[in-house]
């Protein structure tokens, strides 16, 4: 049975990879700092692993054929990963998923998160480690973070009228599962939900789905700024936030609103849509 590498257990995309790939009957090393408290899962083993440790690295990726590159932004992404980068050169393993971002390869990336991916695709590229690089638009998953004020009536989305081709995190799980078991070629594929909607359009959908009205509220960016910082995300967060709002509301990001067609390319299907995402969140279990 083939092996992929998962970091994680508790992030947005580590959850939906770990379902897809245990769902397509392969075998899960899930790299967690501390293996005794993960649950036993006759597809899922977990293994010692820290970014902080690099120690635990190639030990951690022995006998895994594929490595899930899925670790969110955060101040020591590019050192870390690279680092991974290596321990899987070293190993000789079989191929390595990205998951990148979106705009990743413009001449100026908009973002702190584009600028980390386009530097860890950059090493990616250099360590000759086969590879199939994901670039993904935002994620319809961040909205629960509303959840508590979507059931409320309201849906906070500061990039006013700007419409984005959001995709659902399950369709990204998707193509890995689907590259996976194709050949790490070094292509890339630009994943998109099937049509750029817009905060209006979102707080309309979920209005729908809940039977109540939805309205959505667009915050000067220092509005969106002070929620950020008072609800307790740490500064580099924030900044990166805030800069990416700044660009879109500027018109910097009109590829944000860009559908492609890869994930029906890989998968056989057509992206889900946001009405779909809404329905399974917010409809009635």
């Amino acid at each position: 049975m083939t092996t992929i590498a998962i970091i994680g257990t508790a992030g947005t995309n580590a959850r939906s990879w770990i379902s897809a790939f245990v769902a397509a009957n392969w075998q899960v090393r899930n790299l967690v700092r501390d293996p005794s408290r993960a649950a036993p899962s006759r597809s899922v083993t977990a293994v010692q692993f820290d970014f902080g440790d690099p120690k635990t690295y190639q030990p951690a990726l022995a006998g895994v054929d594929v490595l899930a590159l899925i670790s969110p932004a955060q101040p020591r992404q590019i050192a870390w990963e690279s680092g991974l980068i290596a321990a899987a050169a070293r190993n000789s393993l079989a191929g390595i998923i990205k998951l990148s971002v979106m705009g990743a390869d413009m001449a100026a990336p908009i973002s702190l998160f584009a600028r980390n991916a386009a530097r860890i695709e950059a090493v990616l590229q250099a360590s000759r480690v086969p590879r199939v690089v994901l670039r993904a638009n935002g994620f319809m998953q961040n909205v629960l973070r509303q959840r508590v004020g979507i059931e409320a009536g309201s849906l906070v989305e500061p990039s006013g009228a700007m419409a984005a081709s959001l995709v659902d995190v399950m369709d990204i799980a998707d193509v890995a599962v689907a590259v996976a078991n194709g050949p790490f070629d070094g292509r890339t594929l630009t994943l998109t939900g099937p049509q750029a909607v817009s905060g209006a359009d979102m707080a309309a959908t979920l209005g729908v789905v809940l039977g109540r009205p939805v309205r959505h509220v667009s915050p000067t960016l220092a509005h969106f700024r002070a929620a950020l910082s008072g609800g307790g995300l740490p500064a580099w967060q924030v900044d990166a936030l805030v800069e990416l709002q700044e660009a879109i509301v500027s018109g910097q990001a009109p590829h944000l609103a860009q559908v492609t067609a890869d994930v029906q390319a890989a998968t056989g299907r057509p992206p889900r849509s946001f009405a779909q995402f809404a329905r399974r969140e917010f409809g009635p279990q």
